[in-house]
C-alpha cells in the first residue's frame, strides 16, 4: 500500500509543472467543489494529493489481506489497474492546480495570463481592436492594459488617460474598465472614460455614456450611479455626481479637436501639455487663481499649431507667453 502510495506521488511530482488540461480543470472544480463552505482556500499540493489519494483508496482497497498480502477478492493485475487510474486522476488534478492560486472567499483564478499594453506618448493617438472585436480609441498620454485573451466569464482592461469604447456585445462576458478606483461596466455599448493623473493636481474622473447603459462604480465610496445614453458620471474625491454633455465636445478629441467650455487654466495647461507635447512654466499665478481662471475656446490641433491656440488664450485671459522648443513660460 505505501509503496502504491509512493509511486502515485512520484508521479503527480514529475508531472506537477505539465502542460493545462481542460479535464484537469474539471476535476479540479469537481474536487473544490465537493469541499463546499468549508474551505476557505485552496490548500498545498501535498494534501490534495493525500485527499485523493485517501478518496480513492477507501474506495478501491480492503484493508484485510489475504495470506499473500494483497487485498481480500482482488487480483494484482485488477490492483496495478486501479493504481494507474488513481495515479492519472491525481495527475490530472495536480496539472488543474498549476493554473490555479488561492484567493479569498474561494474564487478560483488563473495564472501566467499574457497582459498587453498600449500607451500613446504626448501628441499620439491611436485606434486599435482588443481581443474580442471592441474598439478603442486611445488619446494621447494615454495607456491601456489588458490580457492577451479575454477569460471565458469577464473581459476587464485597465485605463490610465482618456480612450473611447465602442464594445463588442456580449451578455455572458461584462466589459469592464478600471480606472482610478472607477469600475465601468457594460455588455454592449460605447462610451468614453476620462481618467487623467497628474502630480500637479487632482483631475476628475468622466464616464460619459453614448449608446448602450453602464454601471459606474466608485471603489473608495462604495458607490454606484446608472447612466443611460447622453448622461455623464464624474466623481471627484469619490464624491459621484451624474449630469448630461454635449457629445460633440466630450468626443471632439478623437477627431484632434481639443474643446475649452469654462475650463479651469490648470486643466487647459494639462491639456495643451498632452496634445502639443510641451512643457508648461506658470509664473504669477496661485493655485487657487488657476482654479478660478476660466477659458473657452475650441481648437483643431491637426490644423493649428501651439503658438495660434496660446495667442488666443492669451488675449482672453490675459496673460504674456513664449514658447522656445519644447518649453512654455506663461507669465500673469
Amino acid at each position: 500500500m505505501e509503496n502504491n502510495k509512493k509511486k502515485v506521488e512520484q508521479i503527480v511530482d514529475e508531472f506537477f509543472q505539465g502542460k493545462e488540461s481542460k479535464l484537469g480543470r474539471e476535476l479540479f472544480n469537481n474536487w473544490y467543489q465537493s469541499k463546499g463552505k468549508a474551505l476557505q482556500e485552496i490548500p498545498e499540493k501535498e494534501i490534495i494529493k493525500n485527499e485523493i489519494f485517501q478518496s480513492i483508496s477507501q474506495r478501491v482497497f480492503d484493508n484485510s489481506p489475504d495470506n499473500t498480502g494483497m487485498p481480500r477478492g482482488r487480483s494484482r493485475s485488477f490492483l496495478l489497474f486501479t493504481i494507474k487510474v488513481a495515479a492519472s486522476f491525481i495527475l490530472l488534478m495536480g496539472l488543474a492546480y498549476l493554473f490555479y492560486s488561492k484567493s479569498e472567499f474561494g474564487i478560483i483564478q488563473k495564472e501566467s495570463v499574457v497582459q498587453l499594453e498600449k500607451s500613446n506618448a504626448r501628441g499620439e493617438r491611436s485606434t486599435f481592436r482588443l481581443p474580442d472585436g471592441t474598439i478603442v480609441k486611445l488619446n494621447s498620454g494615454s495607456k491601456l492594459r489588458f490580457n492577451e485573451a479575454f477569460e471565458i466569464d469577464k473581459r476587464e482592461v485597465y485605463l490610465e488617460g482618456e480612450a473611447f469604447f465602442d464594445v463588442v456585445k456580449d451578455s455572458k462576458r461584462p466589459f469592464r474598465v478600471f480606472s482610478s478606483g472607477v469600475v465601468t461596466t457594460a455588455l454592449g455599448t460605447s462610451f468614453n472614460v476620462k481618467a487623467f493623473k497628474t502630480d500637479k493636481t487632482t483631475n476628475d474622473i468622466e464616464v460619459s455614456l453614448v449608446t448602450g447603459k453602464v454601471n459606474v462604480y466608485n471603489e473608495e465610496s462604495n458607490t454606484d450611479l446608472i447612466l443611460i445614453p447622453g448622461e455623464q458620471a464624474i466623481f471627484r474625491k469619490s464624491v459621484g455626481l451624474k449630469r448630461t454633455f454635449n457629445e460633440s465636445e466630450i468626443l471632439a478629441w478623437k477627431d484632434g479637436v481639443v474643446h475649452f467650455q469654462d475650463t479651469e487654466f490648470h486643466e487647459i495647461v494639462g491639456e495643451l501639455e498632452r496634445w502639443y507635447d510641451v512643457d508648461f512654466e506658470v509664473n504669477g499665478l496661485s493655485e487657487s487663481e488657476s482654479h478660478r481662471l476660466k477659458g473657452t475656446g475650441k481648437f483643431n490641433t491637426q490644423k493649428q499649431t501651439l503658438t495660434t491656440v496660446l495667442e488666443v488664450l492669451s488675449h482672453s485671459m490675459n496673460f504674456e507667453y513664449d514658447l522656445s522648443e519644447k518649453k512654455v513660460s506663461i507669465n500673469f
